[in-house]
């Protein structure tokens, strides 16, 4: 899986997480489910806080925005509401 790929290549252990994030949309039903379902099943297997945002919330493909919007408190705790474009 390209995840624990991108883990690896990064020297990154899931037992040094506290969060995970994940973009609920808009976007096709299929990727957002399945980022959504992989989100889901790493927060509950490692106990991590999972947190979801908008594509909106991202400025000019710069995740900093979302990590500091995270880090306000501004964004909803473990629940996760998809949105599907048409």
């Amino acid at each position: 899986m390209k995840l624990f790929d991108f883990f690896n290549e990064n020297s990154i252990k899931l037992s040094e997480l506290n969060n995970i994030l994940v973009n609920q949309g808009p976007g096709k039903f299929s990727g957002i489910r399945t980022s959504i379902a992989v989100a889901k099943a790493l927060a509950i297997t490692n106990k991590l806080n999972l947190y979801g945002f908008n594509s909106n919330d991202l400025k000019d493909m710069n995740y900093e925005n979302v990590v500091n919007l995270c880090e306000k408190g501004a964004l909803t705790k473990n629940l996760i509401n998809p949105v599907y474009s048409s």
